[in-house]
């Protein structure tokens, strides 16, 4: 991501990875690209805005994360485990903190 006069926008790298994800912002957006957030439950930050729902929608229909019914929890397929290792280039364990970072 790149910061300048209009905002934040994708590196030519990182518009590179969204197109392998069929995650393109749509022209004329209102909504914020990205915004960077601090979930109050976890005291954690998160991607927020276009990107980070387009992102979530996307990790969901490819059945990588699941939503626990009735909440805002995500949780990782065992399936999403590698798919999250190889996007990200981390060790499986990583991802929920079981290997050191």
């Amino acid at each position: 991501m790149i910061a300048g006069a209009e905002g934040v926008t994708p590196s030519k790298a990182g518009g590179l990875w969204l197109g392998s994800l069929d995650i393109e912002p749509p022209p004329g957006l209102r909504r914020p690209l990205v915004r960077f957030c601090q979930a109050w439950t976890e005291r954690r930050a998160h991607l927020a805005g276009w990107l980070g729902a387009a992102l979530c929608r996307r990790l969901e229909e490819r059945d990588v994360i699941r939503r626990l019914c009735g909440s805002r929890v995500l949780t990782v397929t065992p399936t999403g485990r590698a798919v999250l290792a190889r996007l990200f280039n981390v060790q499986s364990g990583q991802i929920d903190g079981r290997e050191a970072r």
